[in-house]
């Protein structure tokens, strides 16, 4: 059932409408400090092996089990546990 009033939804998933690209650099950000307190490890290099890891399998394979959200904790706990950033 349609909401009185509501034509149409639209989806901005490329920065086009809303610049969301510096909300997730802070997201990103924010669960690496969280990380790094925890493991150890350097901020920076969670951070940037999470970034590797997100761009490389943003989604979970076809045939995984894990849900969108176990995926990206399975990512954090690899970006975490790579004490060397993973090559470009």
């Amino acid at each position: 059932m349609m909401a009185a009033g509501i034509k149409a939804v639209f989806f901005d998933l490329d920065d086009t409408l809303v610049r969301t690209h510096d909300i997730d650099r802070a997201a990103t950000r924010s669960g690496a400090q969280i990380a790094a307190a925890g493991s150890g490890s350097s901020i920076e290099i969670i951070e940037h092996n999470f970034r590797l890891l997100l761009a490389a399998e943003p989604f979970p394979p076809d045939d995984s089990p894990l849900s969108l959200a176990q995926w990206r904790a399975s990512l954090w706990q690899r970006a975490i546990g790579d004490e060397q950033a993973p090559s470009d």
